[in-house]
């Protein structure tokens, strides 16, 4: 558990310095073990400093956007430290290892890291598609000091490249969904969580080197009888912190409410509950796939009135817009003869219990498939695309495709829509070696009856 650094200064923190002079202080560290990595803020230090430790080594430094100035320390066991801070003219650049932005080109997501782990908030773009993802996401890191968050969107949206496998330095193996996720706030009124959903406006204090700071305003809500409730969330992360630091405010709120702060759990794995933690061994979207659990947690600086489970809503769990949500409850209607639906799509999580009924869903064309999108994270994006007609197509060994396009009771027309929509798509994905005729003959059948050949003009 990380602990506040006790501050001994020449100067009480709470007197401003001297501008244009030199600053002596020295930081303390009560517990029994050494602390190196850790800021402290200096408050009342605007503008540019040079900070030295007892041996002259420069150290990294960074002014905040509330005034201190924020620098890390290497502490004994029970020991002190002191540094000596200058004024300068002009600021230094140091490795950045706190940063983040907006990604308005991935439906406004707000991202952050340092050389630890990552984050990211969903914002008003994501909202407008109708998926509900509330809590905050973990993106891990590995074998790197450096940021990492950029290149996974750009490879993600650019080339292709998605940041859910492993390319050297972590992934995004974290599944949040309609929950709170790792460690996100909420109210809490007549028992039941009143989901924040996406950010309406966010604005970057600090980005780097040493802390990433940004406020999120959240658009107004009902809250009980209280009208236009505004939520403001302030987080933080340090360099070399596994924690971001969240300071939440409500607007509007007359009363005193419940506040609760949420961690997802996939399973009944390992949970801890104390009077100032909450910590959950999370297995990862992919189990099965022995990427190790990730250790998600929150820390209360008071003690912890309550802890015990929630379930989520249905309204969430139907928000992808499925026709029917669940695992086990579903498997049990499926070994019972139950295949009345078009397409079955489940979480990479869910397949070893899926695979129970594949000789049912097998046979009939229903057994979810990564190869065809219906095993993925993403449900709300698969749930769309199956209604809006999503069908696959391969060939079999003699270069045959057999395409769905219909059914009798479609109009003409909408008949007429989906077949040229195939054989566009088919057109498509032609080899670039591929010469001449692709498309040879097309036939229109009944799924019992007599086809009908159609000409096709390339």
């Amino acid at each position: 558990m990380r602990h506040a650094l006790l501050l001994a200064a020449l100067l009480a923190a709470a007197i401003a310095p001297a501008k244009g002079k030199m600053l002596t202080v020295t930081v303390s560290n009560p517990l029994d073990a050494p602390r190196a990595g850790e800021l402290v803020a200096i408050p009342d230090c605007p503008g540019n400093w040079l900070v030295h430790d007892a041996k002259g080594r420069l150290v990294p430094s960074q002014p905040a956007h509330d005034g201190a100035l924020l620098f890390p320390v290497a502490l004994p066991a029970k020991g002190a430290a002191t540094y000596t801070l200058t004024p300068a003219q002009l600021p230094l650049t140091y490795q950045t290892i706190a940063c983040g932005r907006v990604y308005p080109e991935r439906v406004d997501d707000v991202a952050w890291e340092n050389d630890r782990v990552a984050f990211r908030a969903y914002g008003p773009a994501l909202q407008k598609t109708g998926e509900r993802a509330f809590g905050f996401d973990v993106w891990c890191k590995r074998a790197t000091p450096f940021p990492v968050v950029e290149k996974r969107y750009f490879d993600e949206l650019s080339r292709g490249v998605t940041y859910h496998q492993d390319h050297g330095n972590g992934l995004d193996c974290y599944k949040v969904g309609p929950t709170l996720g790792a460690g996100t706030p909420a109210l809490l009124l007549d028992g039941a969580l009143l989901m924040p959903w996406a950010y309406q406006k966010a604005e970057i204090l600090d980005n780097g080197p040493l802390r990433f700071t940004v406020r999120l305003t959240y658009p107004p809500k009902t809250v009980g009888t209280a009208q236009n409730v505004v939520e403001e969330r302030l987080i933080s992360l340090d360099a070399g912190s596994h924690f971001n630091k969240t300071t939440v405010t409500y607007r509007n709120l007359p009363a005193a409410t419940p506040l609760a702060v949420g961690l997802v759990l996939h399973d009944k794995g390992p949970t801890l509950a104390t009077e100032g933690l909450i910590a959950y061994a999370d297995p990862t979207d992919r189990p099965g796939k022995n990427l190790g659990p990730i250790f998600v947690a929150a820390l209360f600086p008071t003690p912890v009135q309550e802890t015990r489970p929630l379930p989520i809503p249905a309204a969430d769990r139907k928000a992808a817009g499925a026709d029917a949500v669940g695992l086990e409850d579903l498997i049990e209607r499926v070994k019972g003869g139950w295949v009345d639906f078009d397409v079955a799509i489940a979480t990479p999580d869910a397949m070893k219990q899926v695979r129970t009924v594949a000789r049912v869903l097998g046979p009939r064309g229903l057994m979810p498939n990564p190869k065809t999108g219906t095993v993925t994270d993403d449900v709300a994006s698969a749930v769309k695309a199956a209604q809006a007609g999503k069908v696959d197509f391969r060939m079999d060994r003699t270069g045959n495709l057999c395409v769905p396009a219909g059914k009798l009771s479609f109009e003409a027309s909408k008949l007429v829509d989906n077949i040229r929509a195939i054989i566009d798509a088919v057109e498509h994905e032609r080899p670039a070696a591929a010469k001449g005729v692709f498309v040879r003959s097309c036939t229109i059948s009944p799924s019992m009856g007599v086809g009908v050949r159609v000409l096709v003009k390339e």
